[in-house]
Formats: structure tokens, sequence, C-alpha cells
């Protein structure tokens, strides 16, 4: 199978500075989700963890609806 982001003509290198972002992103939200959790507040002002999971269900729809990518195994 050909890697979806290179058969979309976008090359990896291109990629890296988005992906590498977005994965900057989570120890903040992991760590502030857990001081939630603990405390047993969800103000929701910033993110949920059910707006994150929504907004990763609807991009993995959209790229197997669009693209027909296989997105049952994400390595």
């Amino acid at each position: 199978m050909r890697d979806p982001v290179v058969a979309e003509g976008v090359e990896p290198a291109q990629l890296a500075p988005y992906a590498t972002g977005i994965g900057a992103m989570l120890p903040e939200m992991i760590g502030r989700f857990a001081q939630q959790i603990a405390a047993g507040e969800f103000p929701g002002d910033r993110s949920t963890v059910a707006s994150s999971r929504s907004s990763i269900d609807g991009l993995a729809h959209l790229s197997t609806s669009l693209r027909r990518a296989d997105g049952s195994d994400p390595r």
C-alpha cells in the first residue's frame, strides 16, 4: 500500500512540521486532563477529551471517505 501522505502529493518533509506541532500539544493536554480528573472538575473551557476524540474521528472519516484511505490500522 502506498503511503497516504505521499499519495496525496505531500512529501514527508512537508508534513513533518505540522505533525510535530500537533504532537507538541499533547503533553499539555494530557497533564491538564489528568489534573481535571483528579480534581473532579471538567470545565470544558478549552478542549475536552470528547471534543478531541470527535475531531480525530471526523478527520479519520474524512480521509477514508474522500480518499479511500485505510484507517483501520493507525500505526
